[in-house]
């Protein structure tokens, strides 16, 4: 059985290497390799350090951004055809070298007898940033560019299909060991504490530009790149370049036969004391992204924009972005989303609220094509231009993030009315990530951030619908299944609830971004068709309890009315109801909060 502290352990180690989720593959004790179509899990990693399959992950995720890198040396070569694994004292120079040059790598053994040499992030960061500063390191540590010892993970800026995996270490907890400053190896145990020590951000590598300076692999050329890069750093750069003199350069400069006497001191280190070579450096900056402050607005820019009103699908109720309508089970979410679709479609009404007449996408994953056609009978309802997907496509159907956006994006960018977007359920199109690396709040924040973003890009309404909870809660929209990461990404919340303590209809609640807050009761026709029926409680109160509510509010004052009051009023305008009568329906209404005590005998209408 496994304990709590494996579990922490996996996850932490999923953490560093976390990369692509839609594949990844496997290799078993046989050395077959297998590529696995699926999330990648929690489980994969731990079945990974027991030994039981060693898996191989894309550090790039399905936006060719990285939480790690890897430098990947396979073995000495003296020419392209003499491949070898590296001896111990070769393994301990390059660490030397590492350490001596302060890059955050953790190098471990690889099974060809090379070294994997890897770099690990707090975030996600372009591949291409990623590529960039590992190919300077690269350089730094003594390899060409073009070099066939040395390869670069990941492999290519951007992402195309699955890229290529990257073999993770301790399979079984005794391969592809981690190595300390001596080349010894390093337990599993070991290699969780100091890993984690060593992840950096982008921002800090940035100190490590000065490193290329373009050049090809000369004795001259990497030292004087290395005395730029000192001076700007340590005050004691010239002892620095020294040692890395000795360190790097095979002969050392100075000690070759054919170099000038004094060469280092010449050729470089005069040179280097004498100049400011940071003025002039070229260096391609860093992408914008994560820096989103670069591109943000003034507040005085914004304050003076004149904004267009919101172009609302359904008036008040349902605008550009998106919203989610919730409810339990059989409440009729499906008829109301049909409903909404047609209003949409021919420019009608919904619950008396006028509609934006436009084109509309409608994914009904639950229902099949037999089921609409019987409930558009039903409602006596007949759409036509209206595009349905149905759940016999589920397999063509993309989740969000794996290609659902794109192909919305791609209607609506083909259709030049577009206005609405329905997905029925939200369930059936929701990627699921492992606890290991997201919790409620961040995979829901995870599904919906792009798809947000889409909606208000193009100015459309995207409504997805979805549960409620079995729970009741204080707060209705508390009620909503799933986590406030659905809340945060929403524009319009509408819940359906039918057991409200007022009356026996649905209420609609519905708070959007963009309007004020809406409460009314809802009812199913005869044909299926939602219709409003009134203010929650409205269609439910007897006619005694409507002329209670009136007298309360023509005899409402600061201090409130007296009951007996009350009861005056309502006997002289009806006297076959008895006072005690009219005091029970009082005490109904005033625990069904519309109308409140202030103190014993004396009540005030219910703020609004």
């Amino acid at each position: 059985m496994q304990t709590r502290a494996q579990y922490e352990e996996a996850k932490i180690f999923a953490n560093l290497f976390a990369g692509m989720t839609k594949s990844f593959i496997t290799k078993d004790k046989d050395n077959n390799y297998e590529t696995i179509h699926r999330t990648i899990t929690l489980g994969d990693y731990q079945d990974h350090i027991k030994g039981n399959v060693s898996i191989g992950v894309e550090p790039r995720n399905d936006s060719s951004k990285c939480r790690f890198g890897m430098l990947d040396f396979d073995g000495h070569k003296s020419n392209k055809k003499d491949v070898r694994p590296f001896t111990k004292g070769q393994i301990k120079k390059i660490i030397d070298k590492i350490n001596f040059l302060d890059l955050p790598l953790s190098v471990f053994k690889s099974n060809s007898g090379g070294l994997h040499a890897h770099l690990f992030f707090d975030d996600w960061y372009p591949a291409a940033d990623v590529r960039h500063i590992l190919k300077k390191f690269a350089y730094a540590l003594g390899y060409e560019r073009k070099t066939s010892a040395i390869e670069i993970f990941p492999k290519t800026d951007v992402l195309n299909g699955l890229g290529k995996k990257v073999n993770l270490p301790y399979t079984g907890a005794n391969s592809r060991v981690l190595l300390n400053n001596d080349a010894e190896d390093q337990t599993f145990a070991e290699f969780l504490k100091l890993a984690p020590e060593r992840v950096v951000n982008l921002q800090y590598l940035a100190k490590f530009k000065l490193l290329d300076m373009g050049k090809e692999q000369h004795r001259n050329e990497r030292t004087f790149a290395f005395a730029v890069f000192a001076k700007k750093h340590f005050e004691d750069w010239e002892e620095r370049t020294k040692s890395y003199n000795e360190l790097f350069n095979n002969p050392p400069l100075d000690k070759h036969p054919k170099d000038t006497p004094n060469r280092l001191e010449n050729t470089i280190l005069k040179s280097v004391r004498n100049n400011d070579y940071h003025k002039g450096t070229k260096e391609p900056p860093l992408t914008k992204d994560p820096s989103a402050w670069r591109e943000g607005m003034k507040a005085k820019d914004i304050r003076e924009t004149e904004y267009q009103p919101i172009e609302w699908v359904v008036d008040g109720l349902i605008g550009p972005g998106v919203t989610f309508i919730t409810g339990k089970s059989k409440i009729g979410k499906s008829f109301k989303a049909l409903q909404i679709a047609n209003a949409v479609e021919t420019g009608g009404t919904f619950l008396g609220l006028k509609c934006a007449k436009g084109s509309v996408l409608h994914y009904s994953l639950e229902d099949g094509r037999r089921r609409n056609q019987s409930r558009w009978k039903t409602m006596g309802i007949q759409p036509s231009e209206a595009m349905y997907q149905f759940r016999d496509r589920k397999p063509k159907i993309p989740l969000l993030t794996l290609g659902l956006e794109e192909e919305i994006e791609d209607w609506i960018k083909n259709t030049p009315d577009a206005k609405l977007v329905i997905i029925d359920p939200y369930v059936k199109v929701k990627k699921t990530i492992g606890g290991y690396k997201l919790n409620a709040y961040e995979n829901d924040n995870f599904n919906l951030q792009n798809i947000y973003t889409l909606a208000n890009k193009y100015n459309i309404a995207i409504v997805f619908l979805h549960h409620t909870k079995k729970k009741s809660e204080d707060d209705v929209f508390d009620e909503m299944s799933g986590s406030a990461g659905i809340q945060s990404n929403c524009d319009s919340m509408i819940v359906l609830s039918s057991n409200r303590r007022i009356g026996q209809n649905v209420v609609l609640s519905c708070i959007p971004k963009d309007a004020e807050q809406k409460e009314f009761e809802i009812a199913l026709n005869a044909k299926c068709i939602w219709e409003y029926v009134g203010k929650p409680g409205e269609a439910n109160r007897t006619k005694l309890q409507k002329t209670i509510l009136a007298a309360v509010k023509k005899l409402d004052k600061k201090d409130g009315v007296k009951v007996g009051d009350i009861k005056n009023e309502v006997r002289s305008v009806d006297d076959s109801w008895s006072p005690d009568h009219v005091q029970m329906e009082v005490d109904r209404l005033h625990k069904k909060d519309e109308i409140f005590k202030i103190k014993r005998g004396v009540y005030k209408m219910a703020p609004i």
